[in-house]
């Protein structure tokens, strides 16, 4: 029996299928174009229908600000409706602006560009006197999907990753996923959200 399998990824949600960021945006009443520093994170959740807004950003008369919008729109009916949340901060700002782009967030690459790292040979098998590779399937139902877009200056990114605490535990190591989820985990200590 040959146990050759690829990596499948089985998302019953993507972004793709969610409301885009730019429909959130003009419905919350948030510019598409982002400050000199800003980190604005999209979190949707496959079995909701709601996306979280996280927005982190500093402007030069008010300083630093952080908001929470939760947006959610009914399935078939298209009732939509959010609600703000200023949130409060547990670490200075600066601290926590700091922490965010020590993760390299600024710099990481799109998901589809590193799947190649996700394919891992378990184990060798020789059968009818050739040898296979044997592959684990991992298939995700159901998660969490991250669309993020950050700016400091002149430098800019946006990603999108699609459970990326999930993947890290099947892939330690992958430096990407790594980055990403200590930012995630930046913005739980300094915001206590998104645990």
């Amino acid at each position: 029996m040959k146990y050759l399998y690829s990596l499948i990824f089985l998302c019953s949600f993507t972004m793709a299928s969610a409301q885009p960021p730019e429909a959130i945006n003009k419905f919350i009443g948030l510019p598409d174009t982002l400050v000199a520093h800003e980190l604005r994170i999209y979190k949707k959740i496959s079995t909701a229908n709601g996306t979280d807004v996280f927005r982190l950003y500093e402007t030069k008369n008010e300083g630093w600000a952080a908001e929470l919008y939760l947006f959610y729109e009914a399935a078939g009916n298209k009732q939509r409706r959010y609600e703000k949340q200023v949130l409060k901060n547990l670490i200075d700002f600066d601290v926590i602006w700091f922490n965010i782009t020590k993760t390299q967030v600024l710099h990481i690459l799109p998901i589809d560009s590193f799947k190649y790292k996700f394919r891992r040979v378990d184990e060798i098998l020789c059968e009818d006197d050739r040898y296979v590779y044997e592959q684990k399937i991992i298939s995700i139902s159901d998660g969490v999907s991250y669309n993020l877009f950050i700016r400091q200056g002149d430098k800019t990114n946006s990603v999108n990753y699609t459970n990326p605490k999930t993947l890290l535990k099947h892939y330690p190591g992958v430096d990407e996923l790594e980055y990403f989820c200590e930012m995630l985990d930046v913005l739980n200590e300094g915001f206590d959200i998104w645990e």
